[in-house]
This record gives C-alpha cells, structure tokens and sequence, in this order.
C-alpha cells in the first residue's frame, strides 16, 4: 500500500471514528428532547389545562439546532483526536458555519438540516489540525513567554488561513452541491415515483451509511430533505410513524431481533454479554452499544440481515396499514417509545397493531438466527481459545486479553476473523517447535546463553517462521503461545 493510500485510510479511520463518537454523544440530546415531546403530549390530553404553547416553541428550536450540535460534537471528537485545542476547532466550525448563510441559504438550515453541518467541522478541524502541527507555526522558545501566548502565537495564523481556505472550499461546494440536488437527488426529496419507493431508498443509504460506522440517519436527514417523512400515508399516521412503529425495532437495522438470537444462540460469551447490555437501550430503539460493541460495524457476516430485515419490514407494513382494519390517533410519538406501547398507542389501543409487530419481531429473530450462528462460528473467541488450548495442553484456566484499543481492534477483528481461524487451523494441523540460538560472547570466546526461537514444523518437513503471532496477539490468544513456550523452555 502506497504512502498516499495509507494516509487515506488512515485520515479515513479519524473521520469515521470521530462521528460515530459524536454521535453516540449526541444521544442525551436526542433523548432530551422526545421526552419533552411526550411531555408536551401528556400535558396537551391531560385535564390540567396548562398551555404548552411556549414549550412546543421551546422544543421546535431545540430540534432545529440539531445541525449546530452535531457541528458542535463532530469538532469536539476531532479536536481531540487530533490533539488541538477543542475551543479553538468549535470557534472555526461555528464561524464558517455562521459565515456561510449568506452565500448558501436559510434552506440548508433549520429544520431541513444541512450537509454543511457535517461537511463543515470535519474539513476545517482537519485543515486546522494540520497547519496548527506544521513546521511553520512552531511555538518560540522564550523562556518569558507563557502558555496562553505561545498559544495566540501558534493558533491565530492557523486560524485564519483555514478559515479563509474551509471559506473558499464550502461556496464551490455549494455551487457544485444546488447542481447536483437538481440533476441527481430529486428522488431522495420528495419527487420520487412514490413514498414507497422514496423509504425504500432512504432505508438502504441508512443502513450503508451506519454499516460503515457512521450515524446514517442522522446523515441523512441532513444531507436530504426529510419533508417527505411528514407525507401521510392514512389518516394521522405519516410516513416517519411508519418508520418509528413497524420497521425499526430495536433502532436501525432492527437490533433488537439481533440481541434476542444471539441471546438464543448463547455461545458466545462476549456477544451474549454485549447484548444483555444493550437490552434495556434496544427496548427505547437506541443500538449503538450492540452496534458498536458487538461490533456490526463492518462486519460482513451480518451487512444482508442488516439491510433485508428493515426493508422487508417496510414492504409488510404498508401491505398491514394499507389493509388492515386501523385507525390511528392523532398523537406524536417520540422514536424513543418502546415496541409494542408506540403500535398500542398509536391506533388508540388496537390490539391487531400489536400482533403485528410481535409477528414481525418473530420473523426479525428468525432471520439474523441464520446469519448469528455463522457469526459467532467465525468471532467465537471462546472455541478459538479452546481449540488452541487443546492443542497444545494448556489449561483454559484464565481469560484471553482484551486490552486492545478499541478503534484499531475493531476493524481488525472484523477484517481477521477468518485469518485467524486459519492460523489457528494451521497450528492444530502441524506442530509448534522450539530452536535454541546460541547468544556467542565474542570477547570471552564462550556461550553463555541461548534465544529460544519459536517455529512451526508443517507437514511436508519444512520449517517456518512464527508470521502468525501478529494475528495471535491481536486477537486476545497471546497468552496461550506465551504459556506454551515458557513450558518447553523451562
């Protein structure tokens, strides 16, 4: 791999974990503000008379700061991750985004959201970043200068030339972008052949998006126009209550019929465990710790249950309200309402809405069983461990390591899973040796002391190197060779 291309994966990694962390900050305020909105909704059918207008403003402008708080998070995580001043990256995102609404619109703003949002704090941070750790701002050395002053010195000429460049960059951007909205994307805002057809594709690039690490929903929605969600498809039921009640249980990719078969399945320890966490959350539709715990993220065991699980509950659910003897109560409910209260809820108490989302959950658990079973089959650290230790007669007595940082581990673990496997597949088919060097003291003419030289015999007689210890030592099964090796050198 080219320099180039390793710098591009790897400024690609800071970028993919900076919003994922963003976003899952960003959690309380999503939480925030639709338990103002069931707060708003209990007020408005109780019988205390007490007028909600003012906190219906309230939270309207709270949900249409979103593209601030997510600009906000996003140069937080990527000042951090790049060891700048958090304050300074926030004061740059901010400004362009301020500085920008003359040139793009108030369209791209407010409750529309915006692209420039996310596009803003990521391409200013990083621009920042690297003029800020260039050799042409290096803090003087004086003795007299103290830290604040190093800092105005360092900080302020990096400033404004990201500013004006980021400046510069987001109004060709924009030109480019109105070009594109109008060529390309009027499907993905509200001139596709049908609603159907515009959550179809809306519930692909979500779960694409989210696959790859990032908040596809949240993206989305700043990136396209989400109006059409408010489009009704029956009488008080749009087509974001469609979404909230019967295809996503459990948050995106329907998490929680994952949690519960992998609970089913209950091989794995450290799946078991992550879903047994994430339980609680899955119940109020929230999955980033199964998500990125588990992980989903990239892994390619589980990417077709995670796109075909929500698509086929879609097509089901607008066969069911389309047909279906329902009616719906005019009533808002937050995507943070558990399953089965939000279908109780939202058709005044119709049981059959119920059923429903108990008969597609079912179905949900029996289509990620398939998928689980390979997965943990492949990410089972346990068999792994206990393969190995057979082997080579080892005790199986203490835990596999687990301090791996978990950014860099993650896409390991997903990338290697199979390498792994092979390795170890490749150790209990041939035979661990040990080869004694000896350490010559040239001074003294005498060998006082020998290296332990770990090799693999394959079957063929030949003899090669430990290339494999990389991928053991990543994967948490170090411990097990260690043990050995210390055991036959003794």
């Amino acid at each position: 791999m080219s320099l180039t291309r390793a710098t591009f994966y790897k400024q690609l990694k800071v970028i993919l974990y900076a919003l994922r962390e963003a976003f899952i900050s960003l959690i309380p305020f999503l939480i925030a503000s639709s338990i103002g909105t069931l707060i708003v909704q209990a007020l408005s059918i109780s019988h205390l008379h007490i007028d909600t207008a003012n906190i219906a403003i309230g939270l309207n402008i709270l949900q249409n700061a979103l593209p601030i708080v997510v600009l906000v998070a996003i140069s937080h995580q990527l000042a951090k991750i790049t060891q700048i001043d958090s304050a300074a990256s926030i004061v740059l995102s901010l400004s362009l985004f301020i500085s920008l609404q003359p040139f793009i619109g108030a369209t791209f703003f407010g409750t529309n959201g915006s692209i420039f949002g996310l596009m803003i704090p990521i391409i200013s941070t990083l621009l920042f970043a690297k003029l800020v750790n260039s050799k042409w701002f290096r803090t003087p050395q004086y003795a007299s200068l103290d830290d604040s002053l190093r800092m105005i010195y360092r900080y302020t000429p990096a400033f404004l030339i990201a500013f004006v460049l980021s400046l510069s960059l987001f109004i060709l951007i924009q030109s480019s972008l109105e070009k594109l909205f109008a060529t390309y994307i009027p499907a993905l805002t509200g001139l596709a052949p049908n609603l159907g057809w515009q959550l179809f594709i809306r519930t692909i690039a979500t779960h694409l998006l989210t696959f790859i690490g990032i908040h596809g929903t949240n993206i989305f929605d700043l990136v396209i126009n989400p109006s059409y969600l408010q489009a009704p498809v029956l009488e008080n039921f749009n087509a974001k209550n469609l979404i909230d009640t019967f295809v996503i249980f459990g948050g995106v990719g329907s998490c929680l019929a994952l949690a519960i078969s992998i609970l089913i399945n209950g091989k794995d320890h450290h799946a078991i465990k992550i879903s047994k966490i994430a339980l609680p959350f899955l119940v109020f539709n929230i999955s980033e710790i199964i998500f990125y715990g588990l992980p989903v993220v990239l892994n390619r065991k589980l990417l077709f249950p995670f796109l075909i699980v929500p698509i086929f509950n879609l097509g089901l659910a607008i066969l069911f309200i389309q047909f279906a003897p329902l009616s719906f109560a005019s009533v808002d409910l937050p995507w943070t309402t558990p399953i089965f209260i939000n279908a109780y809820l939202a058709t005044g108490g119709n049981w059959l809405a119920v059923l429903f989302q108990i008969l597609l959950l079912s179905i949900n658990v029996f289509i990620y069983m398939f998928f689980v079973r390979s997965y943990i089959r492949t990410q089972n650290s346990t068999e792994r461990l206990t393969l190995l230790t057979n082997k080579l007669n080892i005790s199986s007595s203490f835990q596999s390591k687990r301090g791996i940082k978990f950014q860099e581990a993650q896409t390991f673990l997903v990338n290697a899973h199979i390498d792994t496997n092979k390795i170890i597949q490749l150790i209990i088919e041939n035979e661990l040796t040990v080869f004694y060097q000896p350490i010559i003291n040239i001074k003294q003419n005498s060998c006082n002391h020998f290296e332990a030289l770990l090799r693999l015999r394959m079957q063929d007689g030949s003899i090669v190197g430990p290339y494999f210890l990389p991928t053991i030592e990543q994967a948490g099964l170090s411990p097990v060779i260690d043990l050995w090796v210390c055991r036959q050198v003794r």
